[in-house]
């Protein structure tokens, strides 16, 4: 929904960080967003490396109180598995990753929170 979107805007402004060590690896040619393949009452978060440098952290929030399917394509790059956490990144079980697409639902108002491994 508009008022959780602008909410989060203004409560977690972006913050770019400028990176000096050189990146490996190409962008495909196509263009690609993180938010690929979200319903519009779902909202990615937070997109980070995780805590411990192996795989990336995904953070979702549900806008409008109903549980949701979703089947996100805006992976950074090919993942191999992945499996639900808590906030502190802690594996709780398995989460389905099908053709490079993570698949879930997310429950009404939840914050849900997934680790990705290539």
């Amino acid at each position: 929904s508009f008022p959780a979107r602008r909410s989060s805007d203004l409560n977690t402004p972006l913050v770019a960080r400028y990176i000096t060590s050189p990146q490996t690896g190409t962008l495909p040619a196509a263009r690609a967003s993180f938010s690929e393949g979200l319903p519009k009452n779902v909202i990615l978060q937070t997109l980070k490396q995780a805590e411990d440098g192996k795989g990336y952290v995904a953070r979702f929030y549900e806008t409008e109180g109903r549980s949701t399917d979703v089947v996100w394509s805006g992976l950074p790059g090919k993942v191999a598995e992945a499996h639900m956490t808590n906030l502190v990144e802690t594996a709780s079980g398995m989460a389905k990753v099908e053709d490079n697409k993570l698949r879930f639902v997310i429950g009404p108002w939840q914050l849900l929170t997934v680790r990705m491994a290539r």
